[in-house]
């Protein structure tokens, strides 16, 4: 390999870090506002009356937020890199099964609690996150994570799901047959191959962007 294509390859690897650092950095920011905002909103309305029991929701937003404010705080360092990429996106995808851990303690319905809820909606939302490591494996990896911890989550509420009752039929077939909630889980494995499919595209783009600037460079240093 020629001095100068090392010099472009080594650029473009210092470009793409500081990408993933930056854009993680606000990602991870965005997410922590989000979950110290919530706990604080739901502390509120659980102290006034509005709401009861959201012990569990309380401490997985507190946790969550805290855990984003860290990787924020890592990003802005420059500090994610490498393998350590890989545990932030199984950690990040790994935050809204905490709820449903909570709830065995918190809950008397447990995990089927919020099984339904926002929680499960959450998996898509650090799938996304994970994305913007701009690795198609990392984003992948998250997608196949979500699915195969939502499924345990959801084998784990069926028992309790199956003792609801309702008389429209549709409505009780989407709160307690399995295929529903197993559907879910292929949207989640196949919204991180998507979400990697963008990831790649944004690399491409950006080692493109860098070799039409050394193209340009070398051109301008040819004729002086």
């Amino acid at each position: 390999m020629k001095a100068e294509e090392y010099f472009d390859l080594h650029k473009f690897d210092n470009l793409l870090l500081t990408q993933i650092n930056s854009t993680l950095q606000k990602g991870s920011a965005y997410s922590a506002f989000m979950g110290l905002s919530s706990s604080v909103i739901l502390s509120i309305m659980q102290y006034t009356g509005m709401i009861n029991n959201m012990e569990a929701p309380i401490l997985w937003t507190i946790i969550g937020g805290i855990f984003s404010v860290i990787v924020s705080v890592m990003a802005k360092h420059r500090l994610v890199k490498g393998l350590i990429i890989y545990f932030i996106a199984a950690a990040f995808v790994t935050l809204p099964s905490t709820i449903f851990i909570l709830a065995w303690f918190f809950v008397p319905g447990g995990p089927a609690t919020y099984v339904t809820g926002p929680a499960s909606y959450l998996y898509f939302f650090t799938i996304a996150v994970c994305g913007l490591s701009f690795d198609s494996k990392v984003a992948a990896l998250a997608g196949l994570l979500a699915a195969i911890e939502y499924t345990l989550v959801c084998i784990l509420s069926f028992p309790t799901l199956s003792k609801i009752s309702h008389p429209d039929i549709l409505f009780l077939q989407d709160l307690t047959s399995p295929p529903i909630y197993y559907f879910k889980s292929m949207m989640m494995l196949f919204t991180g191959l998507v979400v990697g499919v963008l990831a790649t595209t944004a690399k491409k783009l950006m080692a493109q962007m860098l070799k039409e600037e050394s193209e340009k460079s070398a051109i301008s240093k040819l004729f002086g």
